[in-house]
């Protein structure tokens, strides 16, 4: 038995979510919906949804989805019989950079999941050409987690410090992860995301506030992995902090300062820095 938490905003899509789930989820389930007109940071709303819950599976969900695998409940449910399991979601990553990047798309992905952009819908699959049920990762995305209960109450998610609508995601995995439980994505839930997202100074601000929240653990990878492997992730970071301090509005002048300077201390004696330095600011 599943309770599915989600945090309201736009009725329209909770009506729609609503109808879906009951299509779809083949277990006995219970719905809560946590009014949350920006009322409360999305912690807040999480932990209020959790302890209303009733059943030993809680599962997280964004109001602006749509699942597409039948059944999906019993799936979840299987998954969530192995104790050393945490966490699954449906997209996540390997490794977590020590530069503010997002809160799972570092290092080796894997993720499926329809998503939409402001170009249509693509079914976002890796790694492309193989379909492994289950799959270990460092961090998945808030779209969708599934914990059992006695997970969420060892691991509650952080209101006290991460007050907006992002990175809790990060957040909860990471502190799974430090008390030794697995975190995992699942290929055989497939879900669709209308929400494109974007990475705005709100968004930014609350990356600094997780970043330096976890500046003692960070760079984490869930395997080993040489020093040059590593420095190509924080590399990749670093190219995605510039290029979104620069081309987004709203980052100030030391945003775009200190993004230079993530650059540089990555890879200070590499051309290729400067050259991607020089097209951002001039483009």
């Amino acid at each position: 038995m599943i309770s599915v938490i989600t945090s309201s905003y736009q009725q329209a899509h909770y009506e729609s979510l609503e109808k879906n789930i009951l299509e779809t989820i083949g277990a006995s389930y219970e719905l809560i919906c946590i009014d949350n007109p920006g009322l409360m940071g999305i912690c807040a709303a999480y932990n209020k949804g959790v302890l209303q819950a009733k059943y030993d599976v809680v599962c997280f969900v964004h109001e602006d989805v749509q699942f597409h695998t039948k059944n999906w409940g019993k799936t979840l449910l299987k998954i969530l019989e192995d104790d050393s399991i945490g966490i699954v979601g449906i997209a996540g990553g390997t490794y977590k950079s020590r530069v503010i990047s997002s809160a799972w798309n570092n290092g080796e992905s894997y993720i499926n999941l329809l998503q939409h952009t402001n170009d249509g819908c693509f079914h976002w699959r890796e790694p492309k050409g193989i379909t492994p049920e289950l799959v270990d990762v460092l961090i998945v995305d808030g779209v969708f987690m599934a914990l059992r209960k006695k997970v969420c109450e060892q691991c509650r998610f952080d209101e006290q410090t991460l007050k907006g609508f992002h990175f809790y995601d990060m957040d909860i995995c990471l502190a799974a992860k430090s008390r030794g439980l697995r975190v995992c994505v699942t290929y055989d839930i497939l879900l669709e995301h209308f929400s494109p997202g974007r990475n705005t100074k709100t968004w930014y601000r609350e990356a600094k506030i997780a970043h330096r929240k976890w500046r003692n653990a960070l760079p984490w990878s869930l395997y080993p992995i040489d020093k040059s492997k590593a420095v190509n992730f924080e590399f990749a970071a670093a190219v995605f902090k510039l290029s979104l301090t620069f081309k987004e509005p709203g980052y100030t002048f030391p945003d775009k300062v200190k993004a230079i300077i993530d650059m540089i201390s990555v890879m200070p004696f590499e051309l290729d820095t400067y050259r991607i330095i020089k097209q951002n600011m001039f483009n």
